[in-house]
C-alpha cells in the first residue's frame, strides 16, 4: 500500500514562520492579527469548505485501490473557537482527515514527521512509498489527482519531486462573481509533490517532506523534479486575501483567456456547472462585471458590486435583463429603459469566437467598456473592449 500525505497550512501561526509574501513586512503581532482578522477569515473558511474539502473528498472517491489518502490539516491553537469548530466538523465527516493545532513556537516540521512516521508505522510494513503533497487552504486538485500521481509513486522515483503545471486560476471577482483562465507554472506550490521510501528498520528513520525545501519555485534546484503538465490539475484561488500582489491579480483577470466553467467542471467536479437557462453575468476584460446604475439610470461597469446591480445575459432571448427579471433596451443617450417583453429591446448579444465570449449590439454599433470609466460608450468596433465574458 502506498500513501500520499496532502499538508494543507490552514491559517497557522508559527513565530518562525511569519514571512508568507502577504505579511513579510509586519511585525509578528500585526502578522498574526491580520491573519485572525474576521473578514479573511470568513472567505477563507468559504474557499476552503467550497474549493479544498471537496476537492479532497473527489480524490479519495477516485483513488486507485493501492493508494491510501491522508489530509493533514496544520493550525493554530489561538485559532477563534468559531473555526475550530468548522474544522472539527470537517474532521469528523471526512475519516482520513487530521487536523493538528500547533503553539506559535512549534517546529511544524517536525510534528509533521512524528505524524507520518507514526501513521506509517500502524501499517507494520518494513519499507513503505510515500508522498507529501502541499496545498494550500483555498486551492483545489482535480479529481484524478492521485491517478496522476500513481505513476510516480515509485521506488524508482524515490527523493524527486513532481510539479504538477497545468491548471486553470479561479479569479474570484467577489463573493458570487468567478472568472476562470488557464494557468501554467513550473514548481508552483500547489500539488507540489515529493517522493520519498520510508524503511522502518533503516539506521535513518527519517520522514521527509515536500515542505523540507522551503522555496517551492527553486524545487528543480534542490531535487530532480518532473514537470507533468499533460492534464489539467490545478486549480488555483486569486482573491482579496491571497498571497498574490494586487498588480498579479489585475494581470490574471486582464490578460489571461477566459475559461467557460463547463471545461473546468470536466476536471474539477465540485465546481458547479451552470444549469441550462440560469442567468450569467457578464465580464469585462478588465474584470469588471456589468451592473445597472439604478441613479444614473446607465450600464456601467464596475469592480466589486453588490448583487442587485448586477445585469445577467438571458440565454434564451440573448438579451440582457437586470435580477429582477425587466429587459434592458437604450436610448441614444445610452438612457436605460425597462421592458417587461424581451422583444421590445433594442439591445442584443451576439456569441463571440468562444461560448462563453459574447458582444453587445446597439444597432449598428457594440457596447464598449473603456479602461478609464465606469460607463459604456458605442463603438463601431468589436474589439477586446467590446468582448464581454459569460459567467
Amino acid at each position: 500500500m502506498k500513501t500520499c500525505y496532502i499538508l494543507i497550512r490552514y491559517s497557522m501561526v508559527l513565530k518562525r514562520n511569519f514571512d508568507f509574501v502577504a505579511f513579510r513586512d509586519n511585525s509578528f503581532s500585526d502578522y498574526k492579527d491580520m491573519i485572525f482578522d474576521e473578514i479573511r477569515m470568513k472567505q477563507r473558511e468559504e474557499f476552503f469548505l467550497s474549493i479544498t474539502e471537496p476537492s479532497m473528498r473527489a480524490i479519495k472517491k477516485h483513488a486507485p485501490s493501492d493508494i491510501r489518502l491522508r489530509v493533514i490539516v496544520l493550525s493554530s491553537e489561538d485559532l477563534p473557537d468559531q473555526n475550530k469548530k468548522v474544522l472539527s466538523d470537517v474532521e469528523k465527516k471526512n475519516s482520513f482527515f487530521s487536523i493538528i493545532y500547533l503553539n506559535e513556537n512549534a517546529k511544524y516540521l517536525d510534528v509533521l514527521r512524528k505524524f507520518i512516521k507514526d501513521d506509517l508505522d500502524k501499517w507494520g510494513m518494513d519499507q513503505a512509498i510515500y508522498a507529501t503533497t502541499r496545498l494550500d487552504d483555498d486551492d483545489g486538485v482535480s479529481q484524478d489527482f492521485l491517478v496522476q500521481l500513481k505513476n510516480y509513486l515509485k521506488v524508482g522515483f524515490s527523493n524527486m519531486c513532481v510539479s504538477f503545471s497545468s491548471g486553470y486560476s479561479a479569479i474570484h471577482l467577489n463573493r458570487d462573481c468567478t472568472v476562470y483562465s488557464d494557468k501554467h507554472t513550473v514548481n508552483t506550490s500547489p500539488g507540489m509533490t515529493f517522493i520519498d521510501v520510508y524503511k522502518k528498520h533503516s539506521p535513518k528513520e527519517s520522514i521527509n517532506l515536500v515542505f523540507d525545501f522551503l522555496r517551492h519555485r527553486d524545487m528543480d534546484t534542490f531535487r530532480p523534479t518532473i514537470v507533468d503538465g499533460t492534464k489539467k490539475t490545478i486549480l488555483y484561488s486569486v482573491h482579496e486575501h491571497s498571497d498574490l500582489s494586487i498588480k498579479y491579480k489585475r494581470q490574471e483577470v486582464y490578460q489571461e483567456d477566459k475559461v467557460p466553467v463547463k471545461a473546468v467542471a470536466e476536471r474539477f467536479g465540485y465546481v458547479k456547472e451552470r444549469r441550462q437557462g440560469e442567468l450569467s453575468k457578464l465580464i469585462t476584460y478588465h474584470g469588471s462585471i456589468l451592473c445597472y446604475d439604478r441613479e444614473l439610470n446607465k450600464v456601467v461597469h464596475k469592480t466589486p458590486a453588490v448583487s442587485k446591480d448586477y445585469l445577467f445575459l438571458d440565454s434564451r432571448s440573448m438579451k440582457l435583463k437586470t435580477e429582477e427579471g425587466k429587459y434592458i433596451s437604450l436610448d441614444n443617450d445610452l438612457n436605460v429603459q425597462l421592458l417587461e417583453n424581451p422583444n421590445d429591446s433594442n439591445i442584443l448579444l451576439e456569441k463571440g469566437r468562444k461560448d462563453n465570449l459574447v458582444a453587445i449590439r446597439k444597432d449598428d454599433k457594440f457596447l464598449s467598456a473603456k479602461r478609464s470609466r465606469e460607463d459604456l460608450v458605442l463603438s463601431s468596433n468589436s474589439a477586446d473592449w467590446e468582448i464581454f465574458t459569460v459567467v
